[in-house]
């Protein structure tokens, strides 16, 4: 019953026209925040709508702000759902130990799924607490198996850690599940190189820039790691693996590190309710 309570009011909740700014699934929502009204917070909802309106001008101060008030004015079981956008807001922020307390704040509620978890686990990779991280991730798998994301969020913290077998592992099994994402590919690429399996690295590389758009901030080192992989294949002289340069032995693999979220990551964080809300917008 309750369940079903907190399902009707998230409905209702996604059906308000403040949702759109809510959501991150609409950061920013240009075309929306323009006609949402001012008001003067008083209650509950209020402090909801004042928290969604913070959030699509990402004032996120003030949103965090308002949120705080509505957790303290909410019903008990929209209260973990206000966690959850305060500690994605947190995790905006970079303040991951706040938004790691959010999410544990789900998880004693016993309303925590694999996403909390991996929530969880992203803050806890960013605080660089990795035994802790590493027991969220075998949470979120084991409640949503079928899931590519922990997998590939893990593989990211074992590149971190310079464990590149057990993270090709993560990567090779994320793109079982979900064959045609670039995302897990070139994460994969990155850590194929960095263990110096350079046949496949490259395989990787060249799928991964095929598949990519024209602007995606990744080509350039994918480019760069394909040209000197050839360079140093078809060179006469004896063979030689590629090396990191001294740059990369101590940064990241990849444009995400500790403090970045992988691209993966940021859709498996964001409820993706938008067509909830249309739905319920073309019935009224």
């Amino acid at each position: 019953m309750k369940k079903l309570i907190a399902t009707l009011l998230l409905f209702f909740f996604t059906a308000t026209p403040a949702f759109a700014a809510l959501s991150p699934v609409y950061w920013p929502v240009a075309k929306n925040k323009e006609k949402l009204p001012r008001i003067v917070p008083r209650n509950f909802w209020g402090w909801l709508y004042q928290a969604a309106l913070a959030t699509a001008e990402k004032k996120y101060p003030q949103a965090i702000e308002a949120y705080t008030n509505a957790l303290a004015l909410s019903p008990p079981l929209l209260r973990s759902i206000l966690y959850h956008y305060r500690g994605l807001i947190y995790l905006q922020s970079k303040q991951y130990d706040l938004a790691a307390g959010d999410f544990s704040s789900i998880i004693k509620l016993k309303q925590g799924g694999a996403t909390t978890y991996l929530a969880r686990a992203i803050c806890y990779r960013s605080l660089e607490q990795y035994p802790l991280a590493l027991d969220d991730f075998q949470k979120a798998i084991e409640l949503t198996p079928t899931s590519p994301s922990p997998y590939n969020s893990r593989g990211l913290l074992y590149t971190r850690q310079k464990q590149y077998l057990p993270a090709i592992a993560d990567f090779t099994k994320a793109l079982e599940l979900s064959p045609y994402d670039n995302t897990i590919l070139n994460n994969k690429a990155n850590a194929l190189y960095l263990a110096g399996q350079t046949n496949q690295a490259l395989d990787a590389y060249q799928k991964f820039v095929q598949n990519a758009a024209a602007n995606d901030p990744r080509l350039p080192q994918a480019k760069k790691r394909i040209q000197t992989i050839t360079a140093q294949t078809t060179d006469t002289a004896p063979q030689t693996l590629p090396q990191p340069s001294p740059d990369e032995k101590t940064a990241p693999a990849a444009p995400n590190d500790n403090d970045t979220l992988d691209p993966l990551e940021a859709d498996a964080l964001t409820p993706d309710l938008a067509a909830l809300s249309d739905s319920l917008g073309q019935t009224q």
